[in-house]
Protein backbone atom coordinates (compact mmCIF):
# COMPACT_ATOMS: atom_id res chain seq x y z
CA UNK A 1 0.00 0.00 0.00
CA UNK A 2 1.51 3.35 -0.99
CA UNK A 3 1.53 6.43 1.26
CA UNK A 4 -1.49 8.07 -0.37
CA UNK A 5 -3.59 4.96 0.16
CA UNK A 6 -2.37 4.63 3.76
CA UNK A 7 -3.34 8.23 4.59
CA UNK A 8 -6.69 7.80 2.82
CA UNK A 9 -7.37 4.66 4.89
CA UNK A 10 -6.32 6.50 8.06
CA UNK A 11 -8.65 9.41 7.28
CA UNK A 12 -11.55 7.04 6.56
CA UNK A 13 -11.00 4.94 9.67
CA UNK A 14 -10.64 7.94 12.00
CA UNK A 15 -13.55 9.82 10.42
CA UNK A 16 -15.69 6.76 11.10
CA UNK A 17 -14.83 7.23 14.77
CA UNK A 18 -15.08 11.01 14.88
CA UNK A 19 -13.17 13.91 13.43
CA UNK A 20 -9.43 14.59 13.40
CA UNK A 21 -8.73 18.25 12.68
CA UNK A 22 -4.99 17.71 12.00
CA UNK A 23 -5.71 15.02 9.38
CA UNK A 24 -8.20 17.32 7.65
CA UNK A 25 -5.23 19.56 6.82
CA UNK A 26 -3.48 16.81 4.86
CA UNK A 27 -4.30 17.00 1.14
CA UNK A 28 -3.92 13.72 -0.76
CA UNK A 29 -3.30 15.41 -4.11
CA UNK A 30 -0.35 17.25 -2.62
CA UNK A 31 0.97 13.96 -1.24
CA UNK A 32 0.87 12.60 -4.80
CA UNK A 33 2.81 15.63 -6.03
CA UNK A 34 5.52 15.20 -3.41
CA UNK A 35 5.83 11.46 -4.09
CA UNK A 36 6.38 12.30 -7.77
CA UNK A 37 9.10 14.87 -6.93
CA UNK A 38 10.82 12.89 -4.15
CA UNK A 39 13.33 11.18 -6.48
CA UNK A 40 14.87 14.54 -7.35
CA UNK A 41 14.48 16.26 -3.96
CA UNK A 42 16.28 14.76 -0.96
CA UNK A 43 14.30 16.85 1.53
CA UNK A 44 10.98 15.64 0.12
CA UNK A 45 12.20 12.04 0.15
CA UNK A 46 13.33 12.22 3.77
CA UNK A 47 10.09 13.96 4.84
CA UNK A 48 7.94 11.32 3.12
CA UNK A 49 9.80 8.58 4.98
CA UNK A 50 9.04 10.32 8.29
CA UNK A 51 5.39 10.86 7.34
CA UNK A 52 5.10 7.20 6.34
CA UNK A 53 6.47 6.15 9.71
CA UNK A 54 3.95 8.35 11.55
CA UNK A 55 1.13 7.08 9.33
CA UNK A 56 1.99 3.46 10.14
CA UNK A 57 1.97 4.27 13.85
CA UNK A 58 -1.44 5.94 13.51
CA UNK A 59 -2.87 2.96 11.61
CA UNK A 60 -1.68 0.70 14.41
CA UNK A 61 -3.30 2.90 17.06
CA UNK A 62 -5.96 5.45 16.10
CA UNK A 63 -5.57 7.17 19.47
CA UNK A 64 -1.86 7.82 19.00
CA UNK A 65 -2.41 11.58 18.93
CA UNK A 66 1.31 12.36 19.13
CA UNK A 67 1.81 10.56 15.82
CA UNK A 68 -1.18 12.32 14.27
CA UNK A 69 0.35 15.68 15.20
CA UNK A 70 3.78 14.52 14.02
CA UNK A 71 2.31 13.52 10.66
CA UNK A 72 0.56 16.88 10.30
CA UNK A 73 3.63 18.90 11.32
CA UNK A 74 5.91 17.18 8.80
CA UNK A 75 3.23 17.59 6.13
CA UNK A 76 3.14 21.30 7.02
CA UNK A 77 6.92 21.52 6.60
CA UNK A 78 6.98 20.11 3.07
CA UNK A 79 3.84 22.04 2.08
CA UNK A 80 5.35 25.38 3.15
CA UNK A 81 8.72 24.55 1.59
CA UNK A 82 7.04 23.61 -1.70
CA UNK A 83 5.07 26.87 -1.75
CA UNK A 84 8.11 28.98 -0.93
CA UNK A 85 10.20 27.15 -3.53
CA UNK A 86 7.71 28.11 -6.22
CA UNK A 87 8.33 31.78 -5.33
CA UNK A 88 11.91 31.98 -4.07
CA UNK A 89 15.43 30.63 -4.46
CA UNK A 90 15.29 28.63 -1.24
CA UNK A 91 17.07 25.64 0.30
CA UNK A 92 16.60 23.56 3.45
CA UNK A 93 19.39 24.05 5.99
CA UNK A 94 20.71 20.64 7.14
CA UNK A 95 20.35 19.75 10.82
CA UNK A 96 23.38 20.68 12.94
CA UNK A 97 24.45 20.31 16.55
CA UNK A 98 23.66 24.00 17.08
CA UNK A 99 20.23 25.54 16.50
CA UNK A 100 19.70 27.00 13.02
CA UNK A 101 16.73 28.36 11.04
CA UNK A 102 14.90 25.99 8.70
CA UNK A 103 15.52 27.67 5.35
CA UNK A 104 18.07 29.84 3.56
CA UNK A 105 16.82 32.23 0.87
CA UNK A 106 18.79 34.02 -1.83
CA UNK A 107 16.64 37.06 -2.57
CA UNK A 108 17.82 39.66 -5.03
CA UNK A 109 21.43 38.85 -4.33
CA UNK A 110 21.10 38.90 -0.53
CA UNK A 111 20.95 36.03 1.93
CA UNK A 112 17.93 35.78 4.25
CA UNK A 113 16.63 33.04 6.55
CA UNK A 114 13.21 31.66 7.48
CA UNK A 115 12.24 29.75 10.61
CA UNK A 116 9.00 27.72 10.38
CA UNK A 117 6.60 27.08 13.24
CA UNK A 118 3.47 24.98 12.71
CA UNK A 119 0.68 25.69 15.19
CA UNK A 120 -1.68 23.16 16.69
CA UNK A 121 -4.83 23.56 18.70
CA UNK A 122 -4.55 24.60 22.34
CA UNK A 123 -4.87 21.70 24.71
CA UNK A 124 -2.91 19.30 22.51
CA UNK A 125 -3.92 15.66 22.64
CA UNK A 126 -6.77 16.17 25.08
CA UNK A 127 -8.42 18.74 22.79
CA UNK A 128 -8.12 16.49 19.73
CA UNK A 129 -9.49 13.52 21.67
CA UNK A 130 -12.40 15.64 22.91
CA UNK A 131 -13.24 16.77 19.35
CA UNK A 132 -13.17 13.19 18.07
CA UNK A 133 -15.39 11.97 20.90
CA UNK A 134 -17.90 14.78 20.35
CA UNK A 135 -17.95 14.04 16.61
CA UNK A 136 -18.70 10.39 17.33
CA UNK A 137 -21.51 11.38 19.70
CA UNK A 138 -23.05 13.61 17.02
CA UNK A 139 -22.89 10.81 14.45
CA UNK A 140 -24.44 8.32 16.87
CA UNK A 141 -27.28 10.71 17.72
CA UNK A 142 -28.02 11.30 14.04
CA UNK A 143 -27.97 7.57 13.26
CA UNK A 144 -30.38 6.92 16.15
CA UNK A 145 -32.72 9.61 14.84
CA UNK A 146 -32.72 8.05 11.37
CA UNK A 147 -33.32 4.58 12.82
CA UNK A 148 -36.23 5.63 14.98
CA UNK A 149 -38.10 8.13 12.79
CA UNK A 150 -38.77 9.10 9.22
CA UNK A 151 -38.37 12.64 7.93
CA UNK A 152 -35.63 15.15 7.27
CA UNK A 153 -32.79 15.60 9.75
CA UNK A 154 -29.68 17.70 9.83
CA UNK A 155 -26.59 17.76 11.98
CA UNK A 156 -23.89 20.41 12.13
CA UNK A 157 -21.65 18.27 14.31
CA UNK A 158 -19.76 19.50 17.35
CA UNK A 159 -18.81 23.15 17.70
CA UNK A 160 -15.00 23.25 17.65
CA UNK A 161 -13.60 25.88 20.00
CA UNK A 162 -9.82 25.89 19.45
CA UNK A 163 -9.16 28.43 22.22
CA UNK A 164 -11.51 26.91 24.79
CA UNK A 165 -10.34 26.88 28.40
CA UNK A 166 -12.17 25.77 31.51
CA UNK A 167 -11.66 29.15 33.17
CA UNK A 168 -14.81 30.73 34.57
CA UNK A 169 -14.18 33.94 32.62
CA UNK A 170 -13.90 32.13 29.26
CA UNK A 171 -15.43 34.28 26.51
CA UNK A 172 -15.57 32.81 22.96
CA UNK A 173 -15.88 36.32 21.45
CA UNK A 174 -12.75 37.65 23.19
CA UNK A 175 -10.02 38.99 20.93
CA UNK A 176 -7.72 39.17 23.97
CA UNK A 177 -8.06 35.40 24.43
CA UNK A 178 -7.13 34.75 20.79
CA UNK A 179 -4.20 37.22 20.79
CA UNK A 180 -2.61 36.03 24.02
CA UNK A 181 -3.16 32.34 23.20
CA UNK A 182 -1.43 32.78 19.84
CA UNK A 183 1.45 34.69 21.44
CA UNK A 184 1.87 31.82 23.93
CA UNK A 185 1.78 29.17 21.18
CA UNK A 186 4.27 31.01 18.97
CA UNK A 187 6.60 31.78 21.87
CA UNK A 188 7.01 28.09 22.65
CA UNK A 189 10.46 26.89 21.61
CA UNK A 190 11.64 30.20 20.13
CA UNK A 191 15.41 30.08 20.52
CA UNK A 192 17.54 33.15 19.79
CA UNK A 193 20.27 30.90 18.28
CA UNK A 194 17.90 30.05 15.41
CA UNK A 195 17.96 33.70 14.36
CA UNK A 196 21.71 34.33 14.57
CA UNK A 197 22.82 33.60 10.99
CA UNK A 198 21.47 36.87 9.58
CA UNK A 199 18.16 38.62 9.00
CA UNK A 200 15.60 35.94 9.84
CA UNK A 201 11.82 35.82 9.35
CA UNK A 202 9.44 33.72 11.44
CA UNK A 203 6.85 31.86 9.36
CA UNK A 204 3.81 30.68 11.34
CA UNK A 205 1.64 28.02 9.70
CA UNK A 206 -1.83 28.07 11.26
CA UNK A 207 -2.45 24.67 9.64
CA UNK A 208 -6.18 25.47 9.62
CA UNK A 209 -6.16 24.63 13.34
CA UNK A 210 -6.66 28.07 14.92
CA UNK A 211 -9.35 30.46 13.76
CA UNK A 212 -9.49 34.25 14.03
CA UNK A 213 -12.41 36.32 15.24
CA UNK A 214 -12.09 38.67 12.27
CA UNK A 215 -11.24 38.48 8.58
CA UNK A 216 -7.54 37.64 8.06
CA UNK A 217 -6.72 40.74 6.04
CA UNK A 218 -8.51 43.02 8.48
CA UNK A 219 -6.74 41.42 11.44
CA UNK A 220 -3.42 42.79 10.11
CA UNK A 221 -4.57 46.25 11.22
CA UNK A 222 -4.36 47.55 14.76
CA UNK A 223 -8.05 48.39 14.98
CA UNK A 224 -10.96 47.31 12.81
CA UNK A 225 -13.90 49.63 12.25
CA UNK A 226 -17.34 48.13 11.79
CA UNK A 227 -19.24 50.72 9.78
CA UNK A 228 -22.60 49.03 10.24
CA UNK A 229 -22.47 49.03 14.05
CA UNK A 230 -20.14 51.98 14.48
CA UNK A 231 -17.47 50.51 16.76
CA UNK A 232 -13.85 49.41 16.59
CA UNK A 233 -12.25 46.19 17.77
CA UNK A 234 -8.67 44.96 17.97
CA UNK A 235 -6.97 43.22 15.05
CA UNK A 236 -5.60 39.89 16.27
CA UNK A 237 -2.57 39.40 14.01
CA UNK A 238 -1.41 43.01 14.44
CA UNK A 239 -1.36 42.61 18.22
CA UNK A 240 0.24 39.14 18.01
CA UNK A 241 3.12 40.75 16.13
CA UNK A 242 3.32 44.34 17.40
CA UNK A 243 1.21 44.57 20.53
CA UNK A 244 2.73 46.21 23.61
CA UNK A 245 2.01 45.51 27.26
CA UNK A 246 -1.04 47.26 28.72
CA UNK A 247 -2.51 48.20 25.35
CA UNK A 248 -6.32 48.42 25.66
CA UNK A 249 -8.18 45.76 23.68
CA UNK A 250 -11.72 45.70 22.34
CA UNK A 251 -13.85 42.83 21.03
CA UNK A 252 -16.72 42.68 18.51
CA UNK A 253 -20.12 43.72 19.86
CA UNK A 254 -23.50 42.80 18.48
CA UNK A 255 -25.25 45.87 19.87
CA UNK A 256 -24.26 49.52 20.22
CA UNK A 257 -24.83 49.54 23.97
CA UNK A 258 -22.89 46.29 24.55
CA UNK A 259 -19.58 46.64 26.41
CA UNK A 260 -16.77 46.04 23.88
CA UNK A 261 -13.95 46.44 26.42
CA UNK A 262 -11.71 43.36 26.38
CA UNK A 263 -9.17 44.32 29.03
CA UNK A 264 -5.51 45.09 28.40
CA UNK A 265 -2.80 43.13 26.61
CA UNK A 266 -0.78 41.21 29.18
CA UNK A 267 1.72 39.66 26.75
CA UNK A 268 4.04 41.58 24.42
CA UNK A 269 3.81 40.89 20.69
CA UNK A 270 6.39 38.60 19.11
CA UNK A 271 8.32 41.32 17.25
CA UNK A 272 8.37 43.53 20.34
CA UNK A 273 9.57 40.74 22.62
CA UNK A 274 12.14 39.27 20.21
CA UNK A 275 13.91 42.03 18.29
CA UNK A 276 16.08 39.47 16.49
CA UNK A 277 12.97 38.34 14.54
CA UNK A 278 12.77 40.75 11.61
CA UNK A 279 9.26 39.98 10.43
CA UNK A 280 6.43 37.44 10.59
CA UNK A 281 4.70 35.55 7.79
CA UNK A 282 1.35 33.98 8.69
CA UNK A 283 0.22 31.07 6.48
CA UNK A 284 -3.56 31.01 6.77
CA UNK A 285 -6.17 29.51 4.42
CA UNK A 286 -3.43 28.63 1.92
CA UNK A 287 -2.04 32.17 1.61
CA UNK A 288 0.82 34.22 3.08
CA UNK A 289 0.17 37.37 5.14
CA UNK A 290 2.97 39.45 6.65
CA UNK A 291 3.72 41.99 9.36
CA UNK A 292 7.01 43.76 10.05
CA UNK A 293 8.49 47.00 11.28
CA UNK A 294 10.31 49.06 8.67
CA UNK A 295 13.91 49.46 9.79
CA UNK A 296 16.99 50.34 7.79
CA UNK A 297 18.89 47.20 8.83
CA UNK A 298 16.37 44.82 7.25
CA UNK A 299 14.83 46.50 4.22
CA UNK A 300 15.59 43.27 2.31
CA UNK A 301 13.12 41.52 4.63
CA UNK A 302 10.44 44.10 3.82
CA UNK A 303 11.04 43.57 0.10
CA UNK A 304 10.72 39.78 0.42
CA UNK A 305 7.53 39.99 2.48
CA UNK A 306 6.00 42.39 -0.01
CA UNK A 307 6.93 40.04 -2.85
CA UNK A 308 5.33 36.84 -1.51
CA UNK A 309 2.39 38.12 0.57
CA UNK A 310 -1.30 38.18 -0.31
CA UNK A 311 -1.56 41.16 2.03
CA UNK A 312 0.82 42.79 4.49
CA UNK A 313 1.21 45.52 7.07
CA UNK A 314 4.47 47.38 7.57
CA UNK A 315 4.79 49.64 10.60
CA UNK A 316 7.15 52.58 10.99
CA UNK A 317 8.40 52.41 14.61
CA UNK A 318 7.54 55.47 16.64
CA UNK A 319 10.53 57.39 17.97
CA UNK A 320 10.53 59.56 21.03
CA UNK A 321 11.86 63.07 20.51
CA UNK A 322 14.12 63.80 23.48
CA UNK A 323 15.11 67.30 22.36
CA UNK A 324 13.80 70.12 24.48
CA UNK A 325 12.02 72.96 22.68
CA UNK A 326 13.98 76.24 22.51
Amino acid sequence: MNLRDKILKLKQEINSLGQSTPLNYVNLDFIDKIIFEADTNAFFKESLEIITDYTDKCLADYEDYNSIIGLKNHYSEILIFSKLKSLLDISKIPERDSKTPDYEVNFRGEKLFIELKSLNMLGGNLKHKHIMEKSLESKSELENMYAGKSGVFSSIGPIIQPYYTDRKDYDPSSTKLVIESLIDKINQNIKEDQYSLGNTILLVDFSDQLLLVSDVKKSLRKNLHDRALGFEYSGELWHVALGELDMPLTKPSQFLDENANDGILEKAGILKDHNYIKGIIFHIEGKFFSIAEIKEDHLNVINLLEYISEDKHFEVPQTINTERPH
